[in-house]
């Protein structure tokens, strides 16, 4: 019965206007609740729809309405709650679109570097190559610029030979008489000095052969590096020895067909 009566009373007051006055004095008047809730009211007036707080409403009112402080909290908690995860969802999709955006830029800006910067880097790897088979001709060699970045968004230069470059004959030889050294010498400045002019930035050189790649077996080499030994050679602050040398140090192997580093 109690129950019921507490129905019939809610009833009421959804149907039938009345006027609220907050305890800091703001009225509502000609207000319809709509909807009561356990830490307020919700109501209808000319105006739009506004939520009272029990809270802010005077203690005949809170009694009215059945208002319980510990109900309330509770139900408040549980309701900011939700307004977190949302907002969390909200931002999640947020990011997601941004990323989403973002990768869609990166492809476009990909696809855009097209027809002039491919032909461009084309014709340096063509000067490179050229350079090899007239100066080094100790084994073929193919060069090429891939037409997409690496994940850091530099491109690198692939000098591919048709011999082993990374079981070097002994240390013990000066390299101005060894043509697997010699050749690596001679494609790390060619590369250096012919990618200057790049109209995309080349920042490593990617050093493989036909034996090893079969294996997928890559080293590549910083282009810092590259032009430092380029330059100290032009110079001649170096020899080819220590030239070798230098390049020996900075190559590093990027991958292999069984995953090894």
């Amino acid at each position: 019965m109690k129950r019921l009566a507490v129905s019939i009373l809610f009833l009421a007051s959804v149907v039938f206007a009345d006027n609220f006055k907050t305890i800091s004095g703001k009225e509502y008047k000609n207000a319809r609740v709509s909807r009561v809730e356990p830490d307020g009211i919700v109501l209808i007036t000319k105006s739009g729809i506004s939520k009272l707080y029990f809270t802010e409403l005077p203690k005949e009112v809170q009694e009215r309405f059945h208002y319980d402080a510990q109900r309330a909290s509770a139900y408040s908690a549980e309701q900011n709650a939700a307004v977190q995860v949302q907002k969390q969802q909200a931002e999640a999709m947020r990011q997601k679109a941004e990323a989403t955006q973002t990768n869609n830029e990166q492809l476009a800006k990909e696809r855009a570097l097209g027809e002039t910067e491919f032909v461009a880097m084309q014709g340096i790897a063509k000067r490179v190559q050229d350079f090899l088979t007239s100066t080094a001709p100790i084994t073929k060699s193919t060069v090429m610029v891939p037409g997409k970045p690496t994940s850091d968004g530099g491109y690198q230069i692939m000098i591919i030979s048709s011999k082993p470059f990374v079981v070097p004959a002994s240390d013990n030889i000066p390299a101005s008489r060894d043509p697997r050294k010699a050749w690596m010498i001679f494609a790390t400045g060619a590369a250096a000095a012919y990618t200057m002019d790049s109209p995309v930035p080349i920042k490593a050189i990617a050093f493989g052969d036909t034996d090893t790649l079969k294996q997928k077996v890559y080293y590549t080499l910083d282009m810092a590096i590259a032009r430092d030994m380029q330059q100290k050679l032009k110079a001649d602050s170096i020899d080819n020895n220590t030239a070798y040398s230098m390049i020996k140090a900075g190559l590093t192997k990027i991958s292999t067909s069984d995953g090894s580093q």
